[in-house]
């Protein structure tokens, strides 16, 4: 309809308004940070930078920008009085707010995808930037719970390290997982509880190494064996979970649970991208809703200063339990079930109408 395309479009043009502000100020971060923080002042380092900076910053504030959006566009909508035109009409508010609702499904599908084909490159190569030219960034310290990827010639290795004390070597809990690539077939299970990593070799004080090729399964103790690295430069060449496209957190889950290795790390990173890429389409809906049922702009920017942060804890909650406490992510879905459940109530209140 005629009118859908013009309510659609003067609320794009709200969008992009403020999308552009913020892309704006992420410029102004992005030159500051790159003046001030960086060893070394190439202008195609801070053209990089600045360009992995911008679609970054747009995708984690993406559900921000479009429920400040929304907020500012229903406030000129029920200023204007055309929701109570439209319901003058017999037409439920959900006629009015599905260009609106159409458009965030589209973002958060987009944001889905962009979790698969551009962000964890993009998170990949900005991280390694830093990394490399940014001051006070050298690896040091104590890694904890420390996911890395090595890519080889026909095979990849994923590292798991629980502890590596990078100055002095050792290590605890320490495991590599190899497969083929590109068929992701298991090759071979390193699992070491203590050694010292001197280096390009991790001296294995206890372990046991399975060769899924020949079903074999050795015993390890005080064997020296070749990482192809060195402790140092496990912060400097690592892949985390983040820099993984969704179908190679699906692939490892699985394969994990063949070889009897926990995937739950690998499950939670999964669900939580997921759950974050419908953010702005959980948010249109909540937000419609409560804007044109209550209309009064303070009342429902109270509402969303609680809606916000919980339902972004939500989202996050089955990454934070599987690498932070250790626990399955699943325990997460019973609430994050629950707002499906409102979201649910919401749609039927906006198809139902609301008492004017």
């Amino acid at each position: 309809m005629l009118f859908d395309r013009y309510f659609l479009l003067s609320f794009l043009k709200l969008f992009f308004t403020v999308s552009a502000v913020s892309v704006f100020l992420v410029s102004l971060y992005a030159l500051l940070d790159f003046m001030l923080g960086f060893k070394e002042k190439d202008a195609w380092v801070g053209v990089k930078y600045f360009l992995l900076l911008i679609p970054l910053s747009f995708y984690y504030a993406g559900p921000a920008l479009l429920a400040l959006s929304l907020v500012l566009f229903l406030k000129r909508l029920v200023e204007k009085k055309v929701d109570l035109v439209v319901q003058s009409f017999a037409l439920p508010p959900l006629r009015l707010a599905l260009p609106l609702i159409s458009f965030a499904l589209l973002l958060s599908l987009l944001f889905l995808a962009g979790n698969q084909l551009l962000f964890p490159v993009l998170s990949s190569e900005l991280w390694r930037l830093e990394k490399t030219y940014k001051k006070k960034q050298e690896a040091g310290g104590i890694v904890r719970n420390f996911w890395f990827l090595k890519e080889e010639k026909g095979r990849l290795s994923y590292y798991f390290v629980e502890s590596l004390d990078l100055k002095r070597g050792t290590a605890f809990n320490f495991r590599r997982f190899r497969v083929s690539y590109p068929f992701m077939t298991p090759e071979e299970l390193l699992k070491v509880e203590s050694g010292l990593w001197r280096g390009e070799r991790l001296l294995v004080l206890k372990g046991v190494r399975y060769d899924f090729t020949k079903g074999l399964r050795e015993v390890l103790e005080n064997r020296s064996l070749k990482t192809g690295l060195t402790a140092r430069d496990v912060e400097l060449f690592a892949e985390r979970l983040e820099f993984l496209p969704l179908s190679y957190l699906y692939e490892l889950f699985r394969k994990s649970k063949l070889v009897g290795a926990s995937g739950e790390v690998y499950l939670g990173e999964l669900l939580y991208r997921a759950a974050f890429s419908f953010l702005p389409f959980v948010l249109s809906v909540f937000l419609v809703k409560e804007f044109l049922k209550l209309r009064s702009l303070p009342k429902v920017l109270i509402k969303l200063a609680v809606l916000l942060p919980l339902l972004w804890s939500l989202a996050l909650m089955p990454k934070l339990l599987a690498q932070k406490g250790a626990k399955s992510p699943l325990w997460a879905l019973p609430p994050q079930a629950v707002v499906f459940l409102f979201l649910l109530k919401s749609f039927h209140d906006l198809r139902k109408g609301f008492r004017v």
